[in-house]
């Protein structure tokens, strides 16, 4: 489409955007697939015209994949363009036309009203993970607790010994002894380590 038809549909009232979606994830061919796929996704959507695509290869960053893709775009109007942005969270979007977007207030107070259900829900589901969160480290507590008594029992053990027996890194097995150590349940002689 060039510049005098995109002017068209501005005029008609279409936006032309510039948009930046990420994704973020592992292994790399998932990152690479779940974009494609958002891309194909947004291009089935009537109210969206993909113009141009630019897709960058993934990239790794701390043991993640990350990958975006640049979207030029027309989109039907102001409220299918916030649709876009909720659906798709792009980590940039630019209204390259036209200069003034004007909200139907009736169409502006639906999208506040979504806004609203929206973050509420994302709130609650993040109250819940939170919740469920603290109750698994703390059964994953007591359960290494119980199984580094369990290893004393037989007999005395240094740090490096339990950490090679449970897998965890001596480091963080050191926090757990000195939690035992502080609830009197196991004592130290030199490094060595036991059952109370």
């Amino acid at each position: 489409m060039n510049e005098k038809q995109i002017k068209i549909k501005i005029n008609e009232g279409y936006l032309h955007i510039r948009a930046i979606v990420e994704v973020l994830g592992n292994p790399k061919d998932y990152v690479d697939e779940t974009l494609k796929g958002y891309v194909k996704k947004i291009e089935k959507d009537k109210s969206f015209q993909v113009l141009k695509k630019e897709f960058q290869d993934p990239v790794e960053q701390d043991d993640l994949f990350s990958a975006f893709v640049e979207l030029e775009m027309l989109i039907t109007d102001s409220m299918s363009l916030l649709s876009f942005c909720f659906d798709y969270m792009p980590s940039s979007v630019e209204i390259m036309g036209p200069t003034k977007v004007i909200y139907d207030s009736f169409d502006f107070t639906n999208f506040l009203n979504d806004m609203q259900a929206r973050l509420h829900a994302v709130n609650m589901g993040i109250s819940g993970f939170k919740g469920k969160n603290e109750n698994l480290i703390k059964n994953t507590t007591l359960l290494m607790k119980n199984f580094i008594i369990s290893i004393l029992k037989e007999n005395t053990k240094t740090s490096k010994e339990i950490s090679d027996i449970t897998g965890i890194k001596e480091e963080q097995m050191e926090i757990l002894l000195n939690a035992l150590l502080n609830e009197k349940i196991i004592i130290k002689k030199g490094d060595k380590y036991s059952k109370r």
